[in-house]
């Protein structure tokens, strides 16, 4: 690790009423007398004047610094907080000041992530409470907040370590079996063994479920609308985003390019994406549009397919059934995994319409004009993506923390499938052994550089 001092904006870049500039490093007391001009108490406010290079009579700014001596810091290191006006150039000039004196240190400017990644590498924080704190910075809901929360904490690191430690316990009876294999397991032995594996396997499922759930928290879902021209489309996406986002209008092709909006449902996350319908045209700009509907659909995780009854006192009888018309079976073909939700809309121009509800269960009958059925629609929603809408405990998890719990149950079922069918001894450790190298991945006592590096990376710069 380079342990040269770096410097960083820490706060949003943009004019604001204070921005901070963060320093860290290895014993810094110098450099810190040099740009502050006088030696600074650990954790003290001090307020002073910053002076542009080797000229006393002009002040860049008058700042508020705060020292933190090290171990007892955010990144394990010396770090100098200066807090001051929250203009750009100002900073910039204050950052300017900092690296000319510092350049005799080896000062720098600090690459995207690298505070937090220096305070994992010191050992205050594990990976998970790292990713926690870009989480807590890019939430988009506060079920995310408060999830992402839970992480920084260290509840999901704490959860991977005591599953760790049962997991550790497991591999000891098991090897011990290899190290004495004259001996026959006992029953008693054996039921140990079962016992621990049942208890293992109960705790990574309780751990399994919550990462799932904050996963779902974490990225979020894509729903495209899609359908046949003037089926309510527009006028459904504004009845889920609570305004008007898409032009409505009687006419046919009037939506010419995908219109996306991030909405909320019980807590998570919802890109709507508007599209083009999806019919044969000859106009050129239509075309595009329908072409970038079926790109948007392939991306999504669930398609909302739009129909509607277009005359007042329609029969249940006469409804299309959309499975049953040529573009959902183009949709399917194109998209045979893709989670589909059909959605009868303009159920307010048909009498009776609990009686289509009870009579159509695989469709789901709504007014986007009234709003009947838009509540039935939005748990639809949260049921196909397995979200449960119950908070407490959640992991804000990322894809990475779920391949490596799946590639942990997998290597755990093996091992427990062996046992049961008394195959190998070594072959049940060896899967075990595997198991736990994948919860390591987690927490990151066992992770690459180049995952570390992908993983600061997507920080921002200054945290």
């Amino acid at each position: 690790m380079d342990n040269k001092p770096i410097i960083a904006i820490a706060t949003a870049h943009g004019s604001g009423g204070i921005g901070i500039i963060r320093i860290s490093g290895h014993n810094l007391e110098n450099l810190i007398k040099i740009i502050c001009g006088q030696d600074l108490k650990p954790r003290y406010a001090s307020l002073l004047n910053i002076y542009e290079e080797d000229d006393k009579s002009n002040i860049i700014d008058k700042v508020i610094a705060v020292y933190f001596k090290n171990p007892h810091s955010y990144t394990g290191e010396d770090i100098l907080e200066l807090q001051a006006h929250g203009g750009m150039v100002v900073l910039d000039m204050l950052i300017q000041k900092c690296l000319n004196v510092g350049k005799n240190f080896g000062m720098r400017l600090a690459k995207a992530g690298e505070f937090t990644q220096r305070a994992f590498l010191n050992g205050k924080i594990d990976l998970i409470q790292a990713e926690a704190v870009a989480d807590i910075i890019n939430a988009n809901s506060e079920n995310a907040v408060k999830s992402a929360s839970l992480s920084l904490q260290g509840h999901f690191s704490k959860s991977i370590h005591e599953l760790l430690d049962k997991l550790i316990y497991l591999r000891l009876l098991i090897e011990s079996s290899i190290d004495f294999p004259e001996e026959e397991l006992d029953y008693s032995h054996t039921q140990s063994i079962e016992n621990q594996f049942n208890n293992i396997i109960e705790n990574f499922n309780q751990i399994m479920r919550k990462s799932q759930q904050g996963y779902i928290l974490h990225k979020g879902i894509s729903i495209v609308l899609a359908g046949e021209p003037n089926v309510g489309k527009s006028s459904l996406i504004n009845a889920l985003a609570q305004k008007d986002v898409a032009i409505v209008t009687p006419i046919a092709g009037t939506t010419r390019d995908k219109i996306s909006i991030d909405i909320q449902i019980n807590g998570v996350n919802v890109r709507l994406i508007d599209t083009a319908g999806l019919r044969e045209t000859n106009d050129t700009i239509e075309e595009i549009g329908i072409q970038r509907t079926w790109q948007a659909i392939q991306e999504s995780n669930i398609l909302l397919y739009i129909t509607s009854f277009e005359e007042q006192n329609q029969s249940i009888s006469n409804i299309n059934i959309p499975y049953e018309n040529k573009i959902m079976g183009a949709i399917l073909e194109k998209n045979p995994n893709l989670e589909i939700i059909q959605v009868k809309n303009k159920s307010d121009l048909v009498y009776k319409s609990d009686a289509i509800t009870r009579d159509m269960d695989n469709i789901i009958n709504i007014s986007a004009k009234t709003g009947y059925g838009l509540n039935d629609l939005r748990a639809k929603i949260l049921d196909i993506i397995g979200y449960k809408n119950d908070n407490e405990g959640i992991f804000l998890a990322r894809k990475r923390h779920i391949n490596a719990l799946q590639n942990t149950a997998h290597s755990i079922e093996l091992a427990h499938s062996n046992f049961k069918y008394g195959n190998q001894i070594d072959l049940i450790a060896e899967e075990l052994r595997i198991a736990q190298e994948n919860l390591n991945t987690i927490t990151g006592n066992f992770t690459s550089d180049d995952l570390l590096g992908k993983i600061f990376s997507e920080f921002c710069i200054g945290k």
